[in-house]
């Protein structure tokens, strides 16, 4: 698995599909993006996660960790359990799956709880999955620094 984090508007998108185009030498077949989960109408927890293990390439994982949190208990197993599945199907079929995630951590505080809630698991999600990713990108004004 590849993670690429930084804020946003910075190109983790773009950097996303060359990763994936590099490491596996082929075009990406399928794109899921965090941002259209409302519009996308998942017919529930079960049918996001079968989503999730087919996709390629996945935008915005903070945006689909915040679906997570309203509609699940326990977000925080929904990803670990997707996270074990995708690196054992990434070992199978012999190819690497390209996550990004906008940096929310930063900045002011938000006075609403929920809020300051989604932000402190979300970023503990995200160090799970750079723990268990292979590489890791940051992206700055379209720059690339390798992290790991």
């Amino acid at each position: 698995m590849i993670l690429i984090v930084g804020g946003s508007h910075q190109g983790k998108s773009r950097a996303a599909l060359r990763h994936f185009n590099r490491v596996n030498g082929m075009e990406s077949s399928s794109v899921l993006d965090g941002r259209m989960m409302e519009e996308r109408g998942f017919g529930g927890v079960e049918e996001l996660y079968e989503a999730l293990l087919s996709a390629d390439v996945i935008l915005h994982l903070e945006k689909l960790f915040e679906y997570l949190m309203r509609e699940t208990e326990n977000p925080e197993d929904f990803g670990s359990a997707f996270l074990l599945q995708m690196e054992a199907r990434e070992k199978a079929e012999g190819r690497d799956r390209v996550l990004t995630a906008d940096e929310i951590g930063c900045g002011i505080v938000p006075l609403d709880p929920f809020e300051r809630d989604y932000r402190e698991r979300e970023g503990r999600f995200c160090q799970r999955a750079a723990a268990q990713a292979r590489e890791v990108y940051r992206i700055l004004c379209g720059l690339e620094m390798r992290l790991k």
